[in-house]
C-alpha cells in the first residue's frame, strides 16, 4: 500500500508587530506674561491735582493707642504728645488729591481702587507718617509714562507728573523721625 500523503506543516500565524503608543506632544512651559505698564490714561488718574496725606485733627486725645482706635476709616494716623493733655492731638490721615494746576496724578495702577494701603501694626514713637517723594525723573513725555514708571517701582504708591517741566515724581507712604509724635 501507498502511504497517505502527510500534509505539510502549516506555520503558526505570526502576530503583526503592534507599534508602541506614541505619547502626545507636551507643549514647552510658557513663562507667565509680565504685565505691561498701561499705555493710556489709568482709571485713577486725575488732572490738575496732586496726592496729599491729610485729614481731620482731633484735640485732647490722650494717648497714641486712643488715636489709633479712632482711625477706623483712615490710612494712617499721627499722635502729637504734649505734657498738657489738652494740647495732645490726633491726626487721622488719608491720601486725597488737592488742586494743583499743571499736574496729572494718580495711584499705582495695581492698587487703584483696592482701598487703603495697610498701616503697620505696632506703634512707632518719635515717628510721623508722611507722603514722601522717593524719586524724581526728568524728561518724561506724559502722565501715562509716569504712571507706568510708578507701576514698575516696587516702592511707589502714588505719582504726580508736572506737564510744564515734563517731570515725574514717584511717591510713597513713609515714616520720618519727629520728636513727640507716634504713628503706625
Amino acid at each position: 500500500p501507498v502511504p497517505a500523503p502527510v500534509p505539510a506543516p502549516v506555520p503558526a500565524p505570526v502576530p503583526a508587530p503592534v507599534p508602541a503608543p506614541v505619547p502626545a506632544p507636551v507643549p514647552a512651559p510658557v513663562p507667565a506674561p509680565v504685565p505691561s505698564p498701561p499705555s493710556g490714561a489709568t482709571p485713577c488718574q486725575v488732572r490738575n491735582k496732586i496726592p496729599v496725606l491729610k485729614g481731620p485733627k482731633k484735640k485732647k486725645v490722650k494717648t497714641a493707642e486712643a488715636c489709633q482706635g479712632l482711625c477706623t476709616k483712615c490710612m494712617r494716623w499721627n499722635h502729637k504728645n504734649h505734657k498738657k493733655a489738652s494740647k495732645r492731638l490726633c491726626y487721622l490721615l488719608s491720601v486725597s488729591f488737592a488742586k494743583k494746576k499743571g499736574y496729572t496724578s494718580g495711584e499705582r495702577v495695581e492698587s487703584c481702587g483696592t482701598g487703603p494701603i495697610a498701616m503697620g501694626e505696632g506703634i512707632q514713637t518719635n515717628m510721623q507718617s508722611i507722603l514722601k517723594t522717593i524719586q524724581v525723573i526728568k524728561k518724561v513725555k506724559n502722565a501715562n509714562i509716569c504712571s507706568a514708571k510708578c507701576s514698575l517701582s516696587n516702592d511707589c504708591h502714588y505719582y504726580k507728573w508736572f506737564a510744564k517741566k515734563k517731570t515725574c515724581y514717584l511717591m510713597a507712604l513713609a515714616y520720618k523721625t519727629k520728636k513727640g509724635f507716634s504713628t503706625a
